[in-house]
């Protein structure tokens, strides 16, 4: 605009001389006319033309148009493109969901328009934010449930932000046509799970509290800001509230519908940590309605103690400290979601940190800003110093020592990144992840003890990115039975691809379910649980078969070990105070061996795979 302005000022001014009947006018020119002449044309040419040498770069652009094509790179459709591609070869098409032999849908056909059309059976809906709508009808050639203009945002605002499944069920049903004509897949990115809506790294989170009016922000995070000596604030780390976590689209994105609670294992450690976060006085709110908490006068806001207990005691009556908070470490138990799994995940990663993030990099300019925010979180909350504690053994290590090892890329540093993140990203950070809605299958165990826990899990391998393990947990009534539905198949995947009407689901079980309760010592110091494995068929997960899965469950005694201590006293073990390992059980989220090598759950996401030095050290994501 001021470019424009100048432009016209300056052939008015050209015109009106040369039209100007006296000579001596246009020699009656002040200096300071002149020179501002001289400067516009420099504004107006000079960057068109170039200036040859102007970057030293010779990638570089050298003139406005030229650094407007370099600023024209095709940005987050990048990320995307991977999982639009995979939707549009791997499930059916509109119209043929559950209904292979019914008329596929025109997508680019003429359609008479109403003021509710009756969708056919087998027209399925996409469900994402609306920013991604087009995306969806363009490159998927799928019907998205909101579009850019914003037809749908309400609805979609609710359901990713729905606090559990059986409200987010109500929101889709406003939409859902009938049981054969419904809101079938769910397309989320990590934007939309990232709370730091500045630039450059601009998460989305905060966008759907504008489209309703049943939630706000402040209800799902706040910013942790540390005023330095001069009295400037800079932020270290969003902090997250138990409500982001239990929202939808959180569960999906970074649980992938699997139980979550705050527990963590640092590598090497057999003790399971509570993340703690603190801060000084109450949160507090800004002008424009945002909120923000301050950091300690040390400037390390995040510690882990030894159990939740102790978790507690230091967070409960306390408005200046919270459980969890920090990336995807939750403030408390995530319940499993029963009809959500993952079929699909991007190629590209949010941290860069695969061949087809590096490429994109190169060939499309794609940035990787997360990567860089990560950074900052794990070097200035007091996780980075945690674990620095921990990898050196160390403990007078301070923050300044670990900001110098991770900044000078040291080896030291690369591996308080590399378990920083895997706490952080409870599972791979994919730039988009898709999931589809199934009816689930229906498990019924018997042979359990009265009123007992039973951990529910299953072992996932997707194509992209690394295992994740399932998790749910039910507890059987007075005759020691109980019901769960669950949303991963283990066996018969290939008998329903999109030939007929399903998904070609690209994230498979490696293994069977595993039905376990906690362990329990009785008076003889013997180690008691009672365990079961079952299959589930594809054709059950989608609905085509509707018979139960029933297991039983058989006791196993395990004797005392030299060395056991005599703790028990015939009580079950407890969630919050011991983890499976220490008790016998393994976790249900291992992510690697205690000498550093892959496990089940390997880590290949934390760093690139042609970067040197870069270590892959074990952490796990604990559950009770």
């Amino acid at each position: 605009m001021p470019v424009g302005a100048l432009n016209a000022a300056l052939v008015g001014f050209i015109m009106k001389t040369m039209g100007s009947p006296s000579g001596d006018q246009i020699l009656d020119i002040e200096l300071y006319q002149v020179i501002t002449i001289f400067v516009v044309v420099l504004v107006i040419f000079v960057p068109m033309v170039g200036v040859v040498g102007l970057f030293n770069d010779e990638n570089s652009a050298d003139t406005a148009r030229e650094l407007a094509d370099a600023r024209s790179a095709p940005g987050g459709i990048v990320g995307w493109k991977d999982s639009l591609d995979w939707m549009n070869e791997n499930t059916p098409e509109e119209g043929q969901y559950g209904n292979p032999d019914g008329e596929a849908m025109d997508l680019w056909g003429q359609y008479r328009l109403t003021d509710d059309y009756d969708y056919p059976d087998g027209a399925y809906g996409v469900m994402s934010w609306w920013d991604y709508g087009h995306w969806i009808t363009g490159q998927a050639e799928r019907i998205p449930n909101a579009n850019p203009f914003q037809e749908g945002a309400s609805v979609a605002a609710e359901f990713l932000l729905a606090q559990n499944e059986t409200q987010a069920e109500q929101v889709l049903s406003t939409v859902d046509e009938n049981e054969n004509a419904k809101t079938r897949y769910v397309m989320v990115d990590w934007k939309m799970v990232e709370t730091e809506s500045s630039r450059p790294l601009g998460g989305k989170f905060f966008a759907p509290t504008a489209f309703t009016d049943k939630y706000d922000n402040q209800q799902f995070y706040t910013r942790i800001l540390a005023t330095n000596q001069q009295g400037r604030s800079r932020t270290i780390s969003m902090l997250n509230k138990q409500p982001y976590y239990q929202s939808m689209v959180t569960r999906l994105y970074h649980f992938h519908g699997s139980s979550e609670d705050p527990g963590v294992r640092l590598p090497g450690s057999r003790q399971r940590k509570i993340p703690v976060v603190e801060w000084t006085g109450t949160e507090r709110e800004t002008r424009t309605g945002a909120t923000f908490v301050e950091a300690p006068q040390n400037g390390t806001a995040l510690r882990f103690v030894d159990s939740m207990e102790e978790a507690r005691n230091i967070t409960e009556n306390n408005p200046s400290a919270q459980i969890g908070g920090i990336g995807g470490m939750p403030s408390g138990e995530v319940p499993a979601l029963e009809h959500y799994r993952l079929v699909q995940m991007s190629d590209v990663n949010a941290l860069g940190r695969s061949n087809a993030s590096l490429q994109a990099n190169s060939e499309h300019r794609l940035q990787f800003y997360k990567q860089r925010y990560t950074r900052r979180t794990i070097a200035t909350t007091g996780l980075g110093l945690e674990i620095g504690r921990t990898l050196s053994g160390d403990q007078s290590m301070t923050r300044r020592q670990v900001i110098q090892e991770m900044s000078q890329r040291t080896q030291l540093g690369r591996q308080i990144q590399a378990v920083g993140e895997q706490l952080l990203f409870p599972n791979t950070p994919a730039w988009t992840k898709v999931f589809e809605r199934v009816p689930g299958a229906t498990i019924e165990g018997e042979g359990g003890p009265p009123n007992t826990e039973v951990t529910i899990s299953v072992p996932i391998e997707p194509e992209n990115g690394d295992p994740f393990q399932y998790t749910q947990t039910v507890e059987t009534d007075s005759d020691g039975e109980f019901t769960a539905t669950v949303p991963y198949a283990t066996e018969g995947y290939d008998n329903w691809g999109p030939e007929n009407g399903y998904t070609n689901v690209s994230a498979r079980a490696n293994g069977s379910y595993r039905l376990q309760t906690g362990f329990r010592q009785n008076e003889s110091g013997y180690q008691i649980t009672y365990f079961a494995s079952a299959n589930v068929t594809e054709a059950q997960v989608i609905g085509e078969d509707e018979s139960a899965v029933q297991v039983t469950l058989s006791e196993q005694v395990i004797p005392p070990q030299p060395g056991d201590g005599e703790e028990g006293n015939g009580e079950e073990s407890s969630g919050d105070e011991s983890s499976g390992e220490e008790s016998g059980q393994q976790s249900g989220d291992d992510r690697g061996s205690s000498d550093g090598s892959d496990g089940q759950n390997g880590t290949g996401y934390v760093a690139p795979p042609d970067s040197p030095g870069w270590a892959a050290l074990p952490t796990e994501r604990v559950r009770p």
